[in-house]
């Protein structure tokens, strides 16, 4: 879409909106006086040149379209209850402007998870620098000074959160690229799926290939990493530790905002808390680490993931390390009642994909032969020591089963199988027999070199 097209689409929005609040009996008039104003408003945007038009020349029209906010006097608009028409469409020109410049910035910056700053903007893309940086002046009260952290609060979460105003250290950019990914966990809805994934970094893996979420290899690697390395945490707190000797208990204690259960069957709870005055980060230590830069936040929500079928403990503490201050540690304690994932973590990975996906799966001949290799891979030990063994587990599998693909996999596997077990090689002495496992390996080599 061109840029005077985005710009017209949220102006008829706002328009849109502004009248479907209105009053019913002052809802013509206040569509007259926003129809004229929306008609100067499209008038300047049609002198743009679209075709030359750059991201530099965004501020300067933003600026135009602020001169023409509104075609009628202060007292017109009051006689409709519209006294902030003129500051709401400056308001929301400024939102449509952050909006096409943080699209810009996204375009610009590596999709890694790593931290970005001006100096990375600049080296870059030194026009868009330019236009951001033009943007924040022009929005800061006079006498004020300019700061880039300003920025922060005009990006979208997924930048803000990997945004630094300045030089970091390593230990920061090592917890912006964790906190990305868990922030990214929440986002798409899967901490109930890492809770029961998050030790088989492999079935994982699948089941992000597999479930049709628009995330990028780069995004899905990171978001295996993180969760299996953080449910595999060392019960030692090396920060927690360090933090507690080295920082003054000055700041408030961190209070839940939210109802703590004290049990409960999902695979994570979400808390809400206080942040207290003078805090920077939000400390947790548990089933699931989090280290949050609250950005002068009051409150902070965020997911805390449980080790299934245990007593998770849950550590919150809330600190400004540089000023060496901290609040007294909080603890809380919730029991998760499901059971111990099973060791192949299979009935898990089935639960966790929904009806409609697999309607997608079965339609997609890739997907489908990715299931199939999953589905494989994990029943295999089954059959390792005893094919009887194995037979039987799948039979289970298949029994539990309500859908008809599922269904159809777990016996192709079998089948497949069944096939390999009956097998009988030439280079095996008589009297001698392999095993289930090495006539697979056998077969799975003797493939591999046909296809080359």
């Amino acid at each position: 879409m061109r840029i005077n097209e985005i710009i017209e689409s949220e102006i008829d929005q706002f328009v849109a909106a502004q009248l479907a609040s209105a009053p019913e009996g002052k809802r013509g008039m206040l569509e007259f006086i926003l129809v004229r104003t929306r008609d100067h408003l499209i008038k300047t945007i049609g002198e743009l040149d679209d075709d030359a038009f750059s991201v530099t020349d965004l501020d300067d029209l933003c600026r135009r379209l602020d001169e023409t906010a509104a075609t009628f006097a202060p007292a017109v608009l009051n006689s409709v209850g519209a006294e902030n028409l003129e500051a709401d469409i400056i308001a929301h020109r400024r939102s449509v402007k952050w909006s096409i410049l943080a699209d810009e910035l996204r375009n610009t910056i590596l999709d890694d998870g790593n931290p970005f700053n001006p100096g990375t903007i600049r080296r870059l893309n030194k026009q868009l620098f330019n236009a951001i940086r033009t943007a924040l002046r022009r929005e800061i009260a006079d006498g004020d000074e300019f700061d880039w952290e300003l920025l922060r609060e005009r990006l979208p979460s997924d930048l803000s959160a990997r945004y630094e105003s300045g030089i970091i250290s390593d230990d920061e950019r090592r917890r912006i690229v964790d906190e990305g990914a868990k922030n990214q966990i929440e986002g798409l809805g899967l901490s109930d799926i890492v809770a029961g994934l998050g030790n088989d970094p492999k079935k994982l893996a699948y089941f992000l290939d597999i479930a049709g979420l628009d995330i990028s290899e780069r995004d899905r690697d990171r978001i295996v990493y993180v969760s299996f390395s953080g449910l595999r945490q060392s019960s030692r707190e090396p920060k927690l530790d360090r933090l507690i000797s080295s920082c003054v208990s000055v700041l408030d204690e961190v209070e839940m905002i939210s109802e703590v259960p004290t049990e409960t069957e999902e695979g994570h709870i979400t808390l809400t808390v206080s942040v207290p005055e003078g805090a920077k980060y939000i400390l947790v230590r548990g089933p699931w680490n989090r280290d949050i830069k609250v950005n002068g936040s009051d409150e902070v929500s965020f997911d805390v993931i449980l080790k299934p079928g245990e007593e998770n403990e849950i550590v919150i503490l809330a600190y400004d390390e540089e000023e060496e201050m901290r609040s007294e540690v909080a603890t809380l304690t919730v029991e998760q009642t499901g059971e111990a994932i099973d060791e192949d973590a299979l009935v898990e990975f089935l639960k966790a994909i929904s009806e409609e996906t697999l309607e997608g799966i079965a339609a997609d001949e890739q997907k489908a032969s990715l299931f199939r290799r999953c589905i494989e891979e994990s029943v295999i030990k089954r059959f390792a020591s005893n094919f009887a063994e194995g037979e039987a587990y799948v039979r289970k599998m298949v029994a539990d089963q309500n859908n008809p693909f599922v269904i159809s996999i777990f016996k192709e596997v079998l089948e497949f199988f069944r096939e390999i077990h009956a097998m009988e090689f030439p280079f095996i002495r008589e009297g001698e027999a392999l095993m289930f496992f090495q006539k697979y390996c056998v077969y799975k080599i003797a493939e591999s070199r046909k296809n080359g």
